[in-house]
């Protein structure tokens, strides 16, 4: 039988919370010490049980920052974990020791610790529905919006114009071509209900099903066009392959490539129609093509207007560099030239931007980052960047990041729960030790559904009002003022990190902080950015 190495939880003198309760408040004597560090060498499920403790101290410190205003000069007296190599550990005092003050409270902790081994369902954020939003065409949705990479559950879909590419999970594509209502059923079956649409349905997907007014489509793996008209009739021809058409009010009729049919919105067969004009491959392609163009024509004269904005500090893009020009070299693009606010790209890769043909950065390495080194003292401070998130895989994620952290300076991340977090610090007022710590959080916006893809992000922070403004793709999704503000206090910027964390303040708990994605553009003003004038940015630089 294989020997349990588990700490026991329950022995005579208080068991394992007692011993880590005592040496998170930095009370466990020397035997204590020393029957905890013998366990640690001697047990690896003791080690496990040790770094969940410590996991936990984190977690519950977090929260703590959250919710009490002055959490962070609270946090500033405790001392951080320290690995020596003649101990395993030593004692260190922390500001949670109440957390296991009582045996209840310990008992709880331990149900926790047991819990997180036992992830509830869905708990890696599996998005649901039905379907993925693919490639957008000059879109307007009635009622809602639709954003590349969306998931789509059951549910209609009036298209007022454009061409919107619907992906099914059963591997089928639907281009719908406005005006038209769709209805999206399945992952395996859609309605019609008026329009265009052009299905492909590879073998993977073949029964895929579309359903008109007057008749069932069961697609045999193939590509067809389906209309239906404001009375109900449909018109279906098949490009390629078969598909089987169940009329509900005639018989059934196999369709191969280049057969069509029309049918009333009863299902009957209608003959002598002019031939119907279907949704095209090389409508779709050259939609798709002449709109890129025209995005990326807008995108450019916003570009060489914004460049000369009085109130830009910094505007970087990431091209790799170019023989013979082999280093790093990340070009602040502003005008007129400030060549001392020029970037270094370390460590990074250089990946496909969000435009066919452009480059962005990626930071697939913990060490990957982009340095740089602003100048001056602001009154008020808006950052704006295009970033691609794979994951939010760390507590803190880097958009950018001061070296250290010290008064004045801001950071900009992405929260363990995929919010946008925007802080700043100021030294306490008279003689007392730490800082005011503002910190201002928006709703999450990486998620499952938005991660992935290219999203465009900004932060507003107005060093008179004390107000921060967070937006995603546009839209406000935070704003609030930091009951800690005092107006007056100066923005510095000074050696700072894009996608990382260079210089992490000495002893903190997360040091490591880079971005799991890539970034292809970062702007930086000296000023307070209107909404519309987010707004603008966004819609600019979006591809769709």
């Amino acid at each position: 039988m294989k020997e349990n190495t588990r700490p026991d939880l329950h022995d005579a003198d208080g068991g394992w919370p007692s011993r880590m309760s005592a040496w998170l408040d930095g009370r466990l004597d020397e035997q204590g010490m020393a029957r905890l560090d013998a366990e640690l060498r001697s047990s690896p499920a003791a080690r496990q049980a040790f770094r969940d403790w410590i996991e936990l101290d984190v977690l519950l410190n977090d929260v703590a920052a959250r919710v009490d205003a002055d959490a962070t000069a609270a946090a500033s007296a405790a001392a951080t974990l320290s690995v020596a190599p003649a101990s395993v550990l030593r004692p260190r005092p922390t500001r949670v020791g109440w957390i296991v003050a009582s045996t209840g409270v310990a008992a709880a902790l331990a149900a926790v610790l047991w819990w997180r081994n036992e992830p509830p369902a869905n708990a890696d954020g599996v998005p649901g529905g039905c379907a993925v939003v693919g490639r957008l065409v000059d879109v307007a949705v009635a009622g809602t919006s639709l954003q590349p990479g969306a998931s789509l559950g059951p549910g209609l879909i009036r298209l007022d114009r454009g061409l919107a590419q619907l992906e099914f999970f059963s591997g089928a594509t639907l281009w719908v071509e406005g005006e038209a209502e769709v209805e999206i059923i399945s992952a395996s079956e859609a309605r019609l209900r008026s329009g265009r649409v052009r299905a492909h349905v590879p073998p993977a997907a073949r029964g895929f099903v579309v359903h008109a007014p007057g008749a069932r489509l069961v697609d045999l793996g193939t590509a067809f066009g389906l209309n239906v008209a404001a009375d109900g009739s449909a018109a279906v021809r098949v490009f390629d392959g078969e598909v089987i058409v169940h009329p509900t009010g005639g018989t059934d009729t196999r369709l191969g490539s280049g057969d069509s049919l029309d049918v009333d919105g009863s299902g009957h067969t209608l003959a002598g129609r002019a031939p119907a004009s279907f949704l095209a491959v090389d409508e779709v392609t050259t939609a798709v093509a002449g709109h890129g163009r025209e995005r990326r024509a807008a995108w450019s004269r916003w570009f060489d207007e914004a460049r000369r904005d009085p109130r830009l500090v910094a505007l970087y893009r990431f091209d790799p560099p170019q023989p013979p020009r082999l280093e790093g070299l990340v070009r602040n693009a502003a005008e007129p030239a400030q060549r001392q606010r020029d970037g270094a790209a370390v460590g990074v890769t250089w990946t496909a931007g969000r435009w066919p043909g452009s480059d962005a950065v990626a930071f697939r390495r913990a060490g990957g980052r982009v340095r740089v080194a602003i100048d001056g003292e602001y009154r008020a401070m808006s950052l704006a960047c295009w970033t691609r998130v794979d994951a939010v895989d760390r507590s803190y994620n880097s958009l950018f990041l001061t070296d250290g952290y010290d008064p004045g300076e801001p950071h900009w991340q992405i929260f363990a729960d995929g919010s946008l977090m925007f802080s700043i610090g100021y030294p306490l007022d008279g003689e007392r030790a730490g800082r005011h710590n503002q910190i201002y959080h928006s709703r999450p916006v990486f998620t499952a559904d938005t991660l992935g893809e290219w999203h465009h992000v900004a932060v507003t922070y107005d060093g008179s009002s004390g107000e921060v403004a967070q937006y995603f793709d546009g839209r406000l999704v935070g704003r609030e003022v930091s009951p800690l503000h005092a107006p007056g206090r100066p923005i510095r910027l000074g050696p700072a990190e894009i996608g990382n964390w260079g210089l992490p303040t000495p002893g903190h708990r997360h040091p490591l902080r880079s971005l799991n994605g890539a970034i292809d553009e970062f702007a930086i003003y000296h000023a307070v950015l209107a909404p519309e004038e987010i707004v603008k940015m966004f819609e600019a630089g979006r591809v769709e």
